[in-house]
């Protein structure tokens, strides 16, 4: 991936005069960027890199594919720059004493995964005794999955829940018959539905506005490289904008179907879903509202990931400077 901004340089004001340092021509930062799966949720950085974002702000993205854990210890040393992770991953971080992560941005606003089971089931009632895979045991995921199948009617111990790293490797393991029923996000569910598997709900039906994933930053990085930060986000947020054009569509669903080498028809039902039908998906603006912060730790504490509602201002798991102000 290539990210890039053109830096804004920095004024040295004197008594008589004032002079603009202005970046050199053609220069490129890199930034280290972890990302558990490949889905739909990087399909800004996809635009961004093909339609040349990226490259526009003079950002270049080394990229890393890291678990949920180890991508947040990560970022804390340093190692990455950045994390795509999921919204609730750096506050349990945080909670367990973890330092030097911040979440910076809200990528993806909503939970778009569907459960999705063996070919022939009926209904989640079938997975009573039997294995269904998620990415972390103790995650916002996992906690919407038991969500849902409490609503179909079964208990926490009328199953069991094994971990894999992320969408598109549990995907893996249904394949191979080793589990009953994963959870997917877009394009890998309708791939799935398409090749037959049986959709058993949706993570929507129990928390239609969970915040999913959000870019976690190491917060000495935040300080030293602000600028190459903002200038990632600008490209970001200019490739989403892309995505919502009508005008694009073909192109956009061309580039998601080509990175993540799924079909046309996969690729179209993600658009209509994440951007047609759900167009607060990937969020305009990046915020992270305290409402939508309040939602994550809710549901944390609900899945035990947290023993109780964290005491103080729930803002210091945020640092939202490269946003700009609101």
């Amino acid at each position: 991936m290539e990210f890039r901004w053109r830096g804004a340089g920095a004024v040295l004001a004197g008594a008589a005069l004032a002079a603009v340092l202005v970046r050199p021509a053609g220069a490129v930062d890199k930034v280290t960027f972890g990302q558990v799966s490949p889905t739909a949720t990087v399909w800004p950085g996809t635009v961004a890199t093909k339609k040349g974002f990226f490259a526009a702000n003079d950002v270049e993205m080394d990229v890393i594919s890291i678990g949920v854990s180890p991508g947040m210890q990560a970022v804390a040393a340093g190692s990455l720059d950045i994390m795509h992770n999921t919204c609730n991953a750096p506050i349990s971080f945080y909670e367990g004493g973890g330092t030097n992560v911040r979440i910076s941005m809200v990528s993806m606003s909503t939970h778009p995964a569907l459960l999705i089971g063996k070919k022939g089931m009926k209904s989640a009632a079938e997975l009573k005794g039997k294995v269904v895979g998620t990415s972390s045991i103790k995650s916002g995921s996992t906690i919407l999955l038991r969500r849902l199948l409490r609503s179909r009617g079964l208990g926490d111990k009328d199953y069991d829940v094994v971990a894999g790293q992320g969408s598109a490797q549990i995907f893996n393991g249904l394949q191979a018959g080793a589990l009953d029923a994963v959870w997917l996000v877009p394009p890998q569910s309708y791939v799935a539905a398409s090749a037959g598997y049986s959709v058993l709900g949706s993570f929507r039906e129990v928390a239609p506005k969970f915040p999913f994933v959000c870019f976690v930053t190491n917060t000495e990085w935040l300080k030293a490289k602000h600028d190459v930060g903002r200038r990632f986000v600008k490209a970001w947020l200019e490739a989403v904008a892309w995505l919502h054009d009508p005008a694009n569509r073909a192109e956009a669903e061309k580039l998601l179907a080509d990175a993540l080498k799924v079909s046309p028809d996969a690729a179209s039902k993600t658009y209509d879903d994440l951007i047609v039908a759900n167009p607060d998906t990937f969020p305009r603006d990046g915020r992270l509202e305290p409402d939508a912060l309040r939602s994550i730790v809710s549901i944390m504490v609900e899945g035990e990931e947290l023993g109780a509602m964290p005491k103080g201002d729930l803002g210091k798991y945020v640092d939202d400077s490269l946003l700009g102000p609101k």
